[in-house]
């Protein structure tokens, strides 16, 4: 399973990525929303776990 986080409070995001990936996950990480909107429409993705706080976060439909 390939998962998104996108969060910017970097000590948050790479500790959820860390506890994804050592439970086996394929993670791929955004410190803010315009990264993580390129990377959805860039990649294909099982889940996407994401800040919906982000100031940055456009209309997102991936």
């Amino acid at each position: 399973m390939k998962i998104l986080v996108v969060e910017d409070e970097v000590q948050l995001l790479e500790s959820i990525a860390e506890g994804l990936r050592l439970s086996g996950y394929v993670v791929d990480t955004a410190d803010n929303g315009r990264d993580g909107e390129e990377l959805c429409y860039t990649e294909s993705y099982d889940l996407m776990i994401l800040d919906i706080n982000l100031r940055e976060w456009m209309d997102l439909r991936c």
